[in-house]
This record gives structure tokens, C-alpha cells and sequence, in this order.
């Protein structure tokens, strides 16, 4: 039964990104109510309008994400993880507004090199520094492959034991624990490369 949903999750995906309107409207529609609950559990204290305005930003986010999805858990799951990444840049972005601060959003730090803040001359802020980092860190788990990013959105950010992970994921504890020190590898290669890519800091 599981494996025939996913299969379904799959072929949907698959179709959504052939481009068919029917298959976007009924992944929209199903999943509509999900991503507004997740958007209005985060840390914050939302309005309907807020929600309905971040929970627009989550589907525009799908459409360029929906790639990394390969099957192999629930497409529930992913678009979880997607609502709760769109929901805490927003949370990020307009606390930085709120301090007057610069802000990068996640699609904004692209490879071509774009410069951070947080590695301006005689910052003001350390908190601006700190999310700035928090962005190059969150874009490096973007990169990572998608069983990686699945893999440590639960481990490090979800703080999922790896007993409950192995109930997700289907995979035991022991092939988890190997696998995350691996992706963690990987992730530390990702945000270095953005680190030099896209923050070029002088002394």
C-alpha cells in the first residue's frame, strides 16, 4: 500500500514537472491544507494573511524544488521540509527588515558569486551575520543529494532520533548513522564552496 503511494507520489512529481497544469492543480489542491498547517506551526505569530502569503511563496519554492524528489518517502514529507525552509527564511528576512538590516533570501545566493552581507567591512550587527550564515547553510542543504537533505532536515533540523528516522525513512539506525556522517561530509563541502563562491571576505 505504501509502495503504491509513493509510486503515485512519484508519477505526479513526474508530471508536474513535464509541465501538465492538471497534475500542478492536483498537487496544489492536495496538498494545500498541509502546507498551510506547517506554515502556521512555526515559531511565529502569523496572520491569515500572513499564512496565505508564505503559503504562496512554498508552492512558487516547489516549482524549482520538486526535482530533488525522488521517491523512497512520503511526498508529504518533502513538501513539509519545503514549507517549514520558505517559512523560516520569510521569519528570517522580515526580522532583519524589522532592524533595518540587508537581507538575502535562499534564491538569491546563486553560484555566479553574489556577495553576503554578513561578510561586509565593520558589520553593526552579529545577529545579521549569523542568519546571513544560517542562509549559505540552509542553500548547502538545497545542494545536497535527496536522500541527504531528507536525511539531515530530520537529523539536525527536525532533532529526529535516528530510531524515528529509521521508522521514516525505512532504513535501519546503523545504515543511518554512516550515511549521515557521509552527507554531513558533503554538506561541509557544499557550504564551503558557497562560503567562497558567494562571500569574498578581506582582512
Amino acid at each position: 500500500m505504501g509502495d503504491a503511494k509513493q509510486d503515485k507520489d512519484v508519477r505526479l512529481v513526474k508530471e508536474c514537472l513535464e509541465g501538465s497544469e492538471k497534475a500542478w492543480q492536483e498537487l496544489y489542491s492536495g496538498y494545500l491544507g498541509l502546507v498551510r498547517v506547517v506554515v502556521r506551526r512555526q515559531k511565529w505569530s502569523p496572520s491569515a494573511e500572513d499564512v496565505e502569503d508564505v503559503t504562496q511563496m512554498v508552492f512558487t519554492t516547489l516549482l524549482s524544488k520538486l526535482g530533488k524528489y525522488e521517491g523512497g518517502y512520503p511526498l508529504s514529507a518533502f513538501i513539509s521540509e519545503v514549507s517549514k525552509f520558505t517559512t523560516w527564511d520569510e521569519i528570517r528576512k522580515r526580522r532583519a527588515e524589522m532592524r533595518g538590516a540587508p537581507t538575502v533570501s535562499l534564491e538569491d545566493i546563486q553560484d555566479a558569486g553574489a556577495q553576503v552581507p554578513g561578510c561586509m567591512e565593520d558589520p553593526a550587527d552579529a545577529a545579521v551575520i549569523q542568519a546571513e550564515l544560517m542562509v549559505i547553510l540552509q542553500r548547502a542543504i538545497w545542494d545536497l543529494k535527496p536522500d541527504c537533505w531528507q536525511l539531515l532536515t530530520l537529523r539536525e533540523l527536525e532533532e529526529l532520533p535516528y530510531k524515528e528516522i529509521s521508522e521514516i525513512l525505512g532504513q535501519t539506525e546503523n545504515t543511518l548513522t554512516v550515511k549521515a556522517r557521509r552527507c554531513l561530509e558533503d554538506l561541509r563541502a557544499n557550504y564551503m564552496r558557497l562560503m567562497r563562491k558567494g562571500c569574498t571576505c578581506h582582512e
